[in-house]
C-alpha cells in the first residue's frame, strides 16, 4: 500500500485522484484534520463514481469492551449485596455495577449501530478507514 503525507485538503485531492482512478489503495498519513481529508477524498471520489463507505477503525473493539464492561459489572452485584468486601471494593463495585447497565446497553447499542452502518453501505467500491489516534486513513480498494 502506498503511504503519502497529509499537507492540506488540495494536496490531497491531487495525490489520490490517480490512486482512485486505478482502483489502488493508499495511506495516508499525518493528517491533523480528519474532517477536512474526509471531505477531500469523498470529492474525489464523486467526481470517479467511486461509492465509498467511512468508519473508524476499531470501533468494534470498542463495542465489545463496552459490553464485556457491563457484563462484568452485573457479575459484581451479589458480592456488593453480600457485604463481602472491603469498604474501598464496595465503592468501586457500586460504581461499577451502576454504570454496568449503560455500559452493556451503550455497547450493545454501537454493535447495532456498526451492523446497521455496514448493510447500508455493503456495495461500496472502497473503505475509507479513519484512525484518530493515529492520524491516519486507509482507502481500501475492495474490487
Amino acid at each position: 500500500m502506498r503511504e503519502i503525507e497529509f499537507v492540506s485538503e488540495e494536496n490531497i485531492k491531487f495525490k489520490i485522484g490517480p490512486i482512485l482512478s486505478a482502483a489502488g489503495s493508499v495511506r495516508i498519513v499525518g493528517v491533523s484534520d480528519m474532517a477536512s481529508a474526509i471531505s477531500a477524498i469523498k470529492r474525489v471520489a464523486a467526481d470517479s463514481n467511486i461509492r465509498l463507505r467511512v468508519y473508524t477503525g476499531k470501533r468494534s473493539a470498542a463495542a465489545a469492551a463496552a459490553t464485556a464492561g457491563g457484563v462484568a459489572g452485573w457479575f459484581a452485584v451479589p458480592a456488593i449485596l453480600s457485604g463481602s468486601v472491603s469498604a474501598t471494593s464496595l465503592a468501586v463495585g457500586t460504581i461499577v455495577a451502576t454504570a454496568a447497565p449503560v455500559l452493556a446497553i451503550g455497547g450493545v447499542g454501537i454493535g447495532l449501530g456498526i451492523a446497521v452502518h455496514k448493510a447500508f453501505t455493503s456495495k461500496a467500491d472502497c473503505d475509507v478507514v479513519k484512525y484518530p489516534a493515529s492520524k491516519a486513513i486507509d482507502i481500501l480498494f475492495k474490487k
